[in-house]
């Protein structure tokens, strides 16, 4: 008797921390969604795994193969990238290793640059025009307002991207961003 009810404390503790982890299941509704991963919804979130998904069979496949879900794979991808979360963090909230936290985001970033650059359109400038808002008419050739961004990052362990992504101006390695607004 005295074993069952430790067994039950066990399942019970399981369950406790399983509620309390960052995944995909405990998201409670937009403001987690927002916050976590910049969707607005799991809908929205369903329907770009959805794209990335049927994009490349040999992808998915490879991520279906892997210990988490692909779901999970990509929503750890995407709390890393909106909260800049440490490789380690990461690997603790999804209960993986560091190792695999390292394949899983490469091979996730590099496949929704690639889906969703496709999704992507570029207005025309009569477009563009027909939407300027009043205060931008006085610079009628604007297609776009450019700006960019660096969002420090863990210090590589390749020298090569090391060096790639050292910025002299914050002196640290930095990812680095060029955003387009029409």
């Amino acid at each position: 008797k005295l074993l069952r009810i430790k067994k039950n404390q066990s399942q019970a503790h399981y369950y406790e921390l399983k509620a309390t982890t960052l995944c995909l299941n405990n998201m409670k509704g937009t403001e987690d969604m927002l916050y976590y991963i910049g969707l607005p919804s799991l809908k929205v979130f369903n329907s770009i795994l959805d794209v990335v998904m049927e994009s490349d069979h040999q992808f998915a496949e490879d991520v279906n193969s892997r210990t988490i879900s692909a779901s999970e794979q990509m929503f750890a991808v995407l709390v890393r990238l909106r909260t800049s979360m440490a490789t380690r963090e990461v690997a603790r909230n999804f209960s993986i290793s560091m190792a695999s936290v390292s394949r899983i985001f490469s091979k996730w970033v590099l496949k929704l640059q690639e889906v969703l650059t496709e999704l992507t359109s570029f207005p025309t400038l009569a477009e563009v025009q027909q939407q300027t808002p009043p205060h931008f008419r006085r610079y009628p050739n604007t297609r776009i307002l450019l700006d960019t961004t660096e969002i420090c990052i863990q210090k590589p362990s390749s020298l090569t991207a090391q060096r790639r992504t050292f910025s002299h101006y914050k002196l640290a390695n930095t990812i680095k961003y060029l955003m387009l607004a029409t």
